[in-house]
């Protein structure tokens, strides 16, 4: 703004000045010189159209000038931006990358425990089977971000989408599990994402561990909506008389409390009758 300011006043001034100039000693020089009123009056008339034609190419060099120095300014301003656009999706490039590679190690670290796990005890085993499902929680949450091609934002269903498909396909072998998805379609921001899918994963081996000891035959529900500024996320037992033993399963439901209070939410536990684990999430991730 500045400079353009600039330019329309100095071409103003430079008109003003040369006008000036021109008025005053041209006819000063014709009035000393010429003494004939008549062909004073004829100089007089050249005099103008030779005063418009001097003024119209110097209009017309000073706004060449003006636009000349717009126009390099303007291709300067194009370039940065350019190169600013460019900097900016090589730093996507990578950062895409990077959770790429977190996503394949954390893979790797999950297919080493699933090799070792067979030589160890069976609480051993089944703690380790709890570690492999939190690294494919994780490994699955940095795919999602490389493939929404989003950094900070993720799709929650597909999220979710995820996780139950990977545990339906590690228990196919035992038992057909039914789980049934209200999952809204939102985009949550990615430290929200990542205990909300842990919680699910949790809670879902809680009751897919009933399902497979014949208390949770009908199947499960997994809802996640968004009221407000609020999200709710509930796991449910769809048997309308179910029960699980929070002594069997001391580690996820204390690692669920854990989790719940790092997002500030609202739990609601019953583990008896209407089977569910239910959490009330603040979506701006401040505490209730």
């Amino acid at each position: 703004m500045k400079r353009r300011s600039f330019g329309a006043i100095s071409i103003s001034l430079i008109y003003f000045v040369f006008g000036f100039l021109w008025i005053f000693f041209s006819d000063r020089i014709l009035f000393n010189l010429i003494q004939d009123d008549i062909l004073y009056a004829e100089i007089q008339t050249w005099k103008g159209w030779i005063y418009v034609l001097i003024t119209t190419l110097l209009i017309y060099s000073l706004l060449q000038t003006y636009i000349s120095g717009k126009n390099k300014a303007i291709v300067k301003l194009t370039e940065k931006e350019t190169q600013l656009q460019k900097t900016i999706l090589e730093k996507e490039i990578l950062i895409n990358e990077l959770h790429h590679r977190v996503k394949n190690n954390l893979q790797m670290v999950s297919s080493l425990i699933n090799l070792n796990k067979e030589y160890h005890e069976r609480d051993l085993r089944n703690l380790i089977d709890k570690v492999e499902e939190q690294l494919f929680a994780l490994s699955s949450l940095h795919e999602r971000i490389y493939l929404d091609g989003q950094n900070s934002y993720i799709s929650i269903k597909e999220y979710i989408l995820d996780l139950t498909n990977a545990l339906r396909h590690k228990h196919k072998n035992q038992i057909e599990i039914k789980i049934k998805l209200e999952i809204a379609t939102l985009m949550i921001p990615v430290d929200t994402a990542v205990p909300i899918g842990i919680v699910i994963n949790e809670a879902l081996s809680i009751f897919i561990l009933n399902y497979l000891a014949g208390r949770c035959r009908q199947g499960i529900e997994v809802e996640f909506i968004q009221n407000n500024n609020r999200y709710s996320l509930l796991i449910k037992s769809l048997d309308r008389e179910s029960e699980f033993n929070p002594e069997e399963n001391t580690l996820s439901l204390n690692l669920i409390r854990i989790l719940s209070e790092q997002l500030g939410a609202k739990l609601e536990l019953h583990t008896a009758g209407d089977c569910r684990i239910a959490l009330d999430i603040p979506a701006d991730g401040r505490k209730s």
